[in-house]
């Protein structure tokens, strides 16, 4: 059996297969999507897709580019403020597990994933699902 091929973003079809990817586990979840693509820059020879997801008061940006080497990348959480509504709100203990957070021992309003971009994809998928179902952050006291 065939060695299954790992996705770099090195190469550009398979950016544009990690940003397809990624489109639709955001479309599914019922998130907002931008994407920007940033051409080669000098001294750091890599173009990229940036892309942004915004659903319930949850933001998170992924760049796909060989940063970290072309088969891994950085998935970043943090509070979407584009409707005015929301506050700073700290994620909650299930949205760091979910999303594979472990760089903060306390509750906090950022969060980061770290993974192959099929790992991401997972991660991006769990994290928005509690988006959607307003699971992602600790809920406030109510007082009487």
């Amino acid at each position: 059996m065939p060695d299954p091929v790992t996705l770099s973003a090195r190469r550009k079809t398979d950016r544009e297969r990690i940003c397809n990817q990624f489109t639709a586990v955001a479309r599914l979840m019922g998130a907002q999507v931008e994407t920007r693509e940033t051409p080669r820059h000098v001294g750091w020879s890599s173009a990229g897709i940036d892309m942004t997801f915004t659903l319930n008061g949850v933001g998170a940006t992924v760049s796909i580019d060989d940063l970290h080497g072309g088969e891994t990348g950085l998935l970043s959480w943090y509070n979407d403020y584009s409707d005015r509504s929301h506050k700073c709100r700290d994620f909650a203990p299930g949205f760091n597990v979910v999303v594979g957070e472990y760089g903060h021992p306390r509750p906090h309003h950022k969060a980061t994933s770290h993974g192959s971009w099929d790992v991401l994809a997972t991660r991006l998928q769990a994290g928005l699902r509690k988006a959607r179902d307003g699971h992602a952050f600790i809920q406030e006291e109510k007082t009487t």
